[in-house]
């Protein structure tokens, strides 16, 4: 009789033991392999996934969540830690804020994953990536030259030269146009940088002009003046 109670009380204890070391086991948070630094462009204007696949393993029930963004400002508020599908994901979220290169190239977000007694903390770097102004392709060069034949027999709104330009990062492109000496009698597509005349060439009593062309987008200061030195060639010149 006493031999069953001693081995009942061993049985017990043994049980307990094992019970106490499964709650015992704390929140192991883990962020991915090469999720721990990101990239983010700085003029991303929706929705965008920086890491997935955050898990936290532990005895018992747990929280992962977002527990702090360096710096808060600006747009601080705009990263947030999401369940998804059995994992957890940090987002971004753009916001009233707007992310400035200029301000701050990035921030350090703090997850968190907790089980009401013990936590575990990992850390995102996000870096931002700035926004590229336009490249000319047309003029390639800062200085340039153009002919234009039989500019006398030119009809108004006529082709005379195009500028063009790529965008790193696929932002609309605009131009610009000033001439020397300053005249109206040319003009630029805002869009398609194509110059065009807005008049009769006669009346321009000049055989040479500049177009100084600008490229920009929404986010930065025009690209140029790119200059075209340009020969207008009339009958009997």
């Amino acid at each position: 009789m006493v031999r069953k109670k001693v081995t009942a009380g061993i049985f017990w204890v043994c049980l307990l033991s094992v019970f106490d070391l499964t709650q015992a086991v704390p929140p192991i948070l883990t962020i991915p392999s090469g999720k721990t630094v990101v990239t983010l462009n700085e003029r991303t204007a929706k929705q965008e996934v920086l890491a997935r696949g955050i898990t936290c393993t532990s005895g018992g029930t747990v929280r992962v969540f977002m527990r702090s963004v360096s710096p808060i400002s600006p747009c601080g508020t705009c990263f947030a830690v999401w369940p998804d599908q059995g994992v957890y994901t940090l987002y971004y979220n753009p916001g009233n804020e707007q992310l400035n290169y200029a301000v701050t190239s990035g921030y350090v977000v703090r997850v968190e994953c907790s089980d009401g007694v013990e936590t575990s903390q990992g850390t995102i770097e996000v870096r931002l990536l700035p926004n590229s102004p336009p490249v000319f392709t047309t003029p390639a060069a800062s200085f340039d030259t153009h002919e234009i034949t039989g500019a006398d027999k030119k009809k108004v709104g006529s082709l005379l030269y195009q500028a063009a330009s790529t965008d790193p990062d696929g932002d609309a492109v605009f131009y610009s146009l000033e001439t020397v000496p300053n005249t109206d009698l040319f003009e630029i597509g805002r869009s398609d940088g194509i110059i065009r005349n807005t008049g009769d060439l006669r009346f321009l009593c000049l055989k040479n002009v500049v177009f100084k062309i600008k490229a920009f987008d929404d986010f930065n200061n025009p690209v140029g003046p790119r200059e075209v030195t340009t020969t207008l060639e009339f009958k009997g010149s």
